[in-house]
């Protein structure tokens, strides 16, 4: 079997980028896999297409992003007319590929419904809605995705659409130093409003101001904004961000902290979590969305759109031993349900089915 992956190469990090480096190179020991990518700057695709680089040169420039998604589909579709496939799993969205797919079929995943649900991008949704509508197959990494696409889109055919969980990636580093003391991590974005960043920031100050706990945060700078509200709470000293970590320092960051808290309003599964549970780290959670879903009964909960029980909750995995050790516990057996190797057989099977 052919397969063609095709992508646009937008983002350097993230779990949609993670989703598709385990389950492509998974596939491509059994069959002809292969990326079609002008550009990309992320480290996951280098290893899949050595020979796509950064647009520009990474330069930054006004329009940047829109020139080279024009490049990149111009690429894309003459790589799909010189092509020989079976079937094509796309990435992005993209309706212009079913103008060159010589009636193939396409396969798309749905990681989320956060366009439709928080009205993100217009020009997306309008995409995705055209895609959703044409594609072979839809893939989705959880019940919950499923369950909000067909609420949101309930014309589409709930047989051509299947739920296939997210992996979790076997671990080979070797554990740091703590250098951090005691802490509260949060990891990802946080400019999303959804992500509910600065309700659990707020959630922190009582714990954080009555003992030596601090919170670390993974992912971009802090804004002028977010270190505004971090003076207003008194907690410009009690909070570091860490930046862009490697996989290493990232494992060592759940193995060390008192506990991951996730305290998003809404996403697609949460990686971040299968993380936590492999590194022994007791996971806070949002009781919404995919959360009890992917964690079960391994999390701690919290309501996240009250401060007190997102303190209280956090509280107790802090101070309560017992109920810490219960949560690493839980959660190891937990990992148990989620595997890359069964997501990529399942994936394969999709694509099978969609070519008989």
């Amino acid at each position: 079997m052919k397969i063609v992956y095709t992508y646009r190469g937008l983002q350097n990090i993230g779990g949609v980028l993670k989703y598709f480096y385990e389950i492509i190179r998974r596939v491509q020991k059994e069959h002809d896999a292969m990326v079609i990518s002008k550009y990309s700057s992320t480290r996951y695709l280098s290893e899949l297409v050595p020979q796509a680089g950064a647009f520009l040169f990474g330069l930054p420039m006004k329009g940047k992003q829109r020139l080279e998604n024009y490049f990149q589909d111009r690429y894309l579709n003459k790589k799909l007319q010189q092509t020989d496939f079976d079937v094509i799993h796309d990435t992005e969205y993209n309706p212009s590929f079913f103008e060159y797919s010589r009636n193939k079929p396409i396969v798309m995943t749905v990681h989320d419904m956060i366009p439709e649900i928080f009205q993100t991008c217009q020009e997306r949704i309008i995409d995705r809605k055209i895609c959703f509508a044409k594609v072979q197959h839809i893939i989705c990494v959880s019940h919950n995705t499923k369950k909000d696409l067909l609420n949101i889109y309930p014309e589409l055919d709930d047989r051509k659409i299947s739920v296939i969980h997210h992996g979790v990636t076997v671990q080979t580093d070797t554990d740091l130093p703590n250098r951090w003391g005691n802490y509260v991590l949060y990891v990802g974005d946080r400019k999303s409003a959804y992500k509910n960043f600065l309700p659990f920031v707020q959630a922190m100050q009582k714990i954080v101001q009555n003992s030596d706990v601090r919170i670390i945060c993974t992912g971009c700078s802090f804004t002028k904004e977010e270190m505004q509200y971090f003076n207003s709470l008194n907690l410009q000293d009690r909070i570091l961000c860490v930046g862009f970590v490697d996989e290493q320092t990232l494992h060592s960051l759940y193995r060390h902290a008192l506990c991951f808290v996730y305290p998003s309003k809404y996403e697609g599964f949460g990686i971040p979590i299968l993380e936590a549970f492999q590194n022994g780290c007791p996971v806070c959670l949002s009781d919404a969305s995919c959360f009890p879903e992917v964690a079960g009964n391994a999390a701690a909960y919290f309501n996240p759109g009250d401060i007190t029980s997102m303190t209280t909750t956090i509280e107790s995995v802090i101070n309560d031993h017992s109920l810490r050790n219960g949560l690493v516990e839980k959660g190891t057996e937990r990992l148990s349900l989620y595997s890359w190797d069964r997501a990529a057989k399942q994936t394969v099977e999709v694509y099978q089915n969609c070519i008989q």
